[in-house]
């Protein structure tokens, strides 16, 4: 999810002629039963008409074409892997990956995951 948000950072950076790229904000909180992780970005987000494909395996909003990715540490890493992969994991992990986007603007991704209870240590 970070790298999603830092390659679209750093796209419509360069698009821009800017010298650095807006921040990329993560923020976590948690209560008693779940823990939830927003990474918001400036990275131009996601034009409408592409955000059901989002969630389809090797689509992607990158400009980069998918031979550049070949040299990745692992067939699954790079494009259009990351998201569909993602949001299969948390809901194995029973929670959820969810995406606003404002096309033009950027995305905040959503990770909500169930806190794994804590054991009370065993007395002999």
């Amino acid at each position: 999810l970070l790298r999603n948000s830092a390659r679209a950072s750093l796209e419509a950076c360069r698009a821009a002629g800017l010298q650095e790229p807006e921040p990329i904000i993560v923020t976590v909180c948690a209560d008693q039963k779940q823990v939830a992780i927003r990474i918001s970005d400036k990275g131009g987000g996601v034009p409408f008409g592409n955000g059901d494909k989002i969630w389809s395996y090797q689509f992607s909003t990158s400009k980069w074409p998918y031979e550049a990715y070949l040299d990745g540490e692992s067939p699954l890493s790079g494009w259009g892997m990351g998201l569909p992969l993602g949001r299969l994991y948390a809901r194995y992990l029973g929670g959820s990956l969810e995406l606003m986007h404002m096309p033009g603007i950027g995305v905040d991704t959503y990770l909500f995951l169930s806190r794994i209870p804590v054991l009370e240590p065993v007395s002999s």
